[in-house]
């Protein structure tokens, strides 16, 4: 299988994952965003919004290269935050394990993120997003 069709495939999945939590999400595609996409997916329940970008990792290290994220990626994040936004998250399947990095902790002067230093996915979202709807509702 090549890297584009491993991609897709874990967008498709973490995409039903998400709708199971109860989130309407929606996939962007190549096509109706040619050279500009800052992500792969959006997902919203309770008024909160999380733009999502999905990546795939292979190397038994668990360390994911800051490279791959893009100049359009960064620029879409900080537009994202910047207009209200809580939550563009970086999605990261590596070792059959999906880690959510939210873009505003991501120490960009490093070369990597430590994954083995991060809690998956459900973990660390449901205590993140338990927060954002305890600062909501007060």
């Amino acid at each position: 299988m090549n890297n584009k069709t491993i991609g897709n495939n874990f967008e498709n999945n973490l995409s039903l994952i998400l709708s199971d939590l109860g989130y309407w999400v929606s996939l962007f595609t190549p096509k109706s965003h040619s050279n500009s996409q800052p992500a792969d997916m959006i997902a919203v329940r309770d008024d909160v919004a999380l733009l999502i970008d999905a990546k795939t990792l292979k190397n038994k290290n668990g360390l994911f290269p800051i490279s791959r994220i893009e100049e359009n990626q960064i620029f879409a994040a900080k537009k994202f935050l910047k207009c209200g936004n809580a939550w563009y998250n970086f999605a990261i399947l590596w070792d059959n394990t999906i880690y959510m990095i939210p873009f505003d902790t991501i120490d960009f002067s490093k070369k990597s993120i430590d994954l083995k230093e991060q809690i998956p996915f459900l973990n660390h979202y449901s205590e993140r997003i338990k927060k954002i709807n305890e600062n909501l509702y007060r």
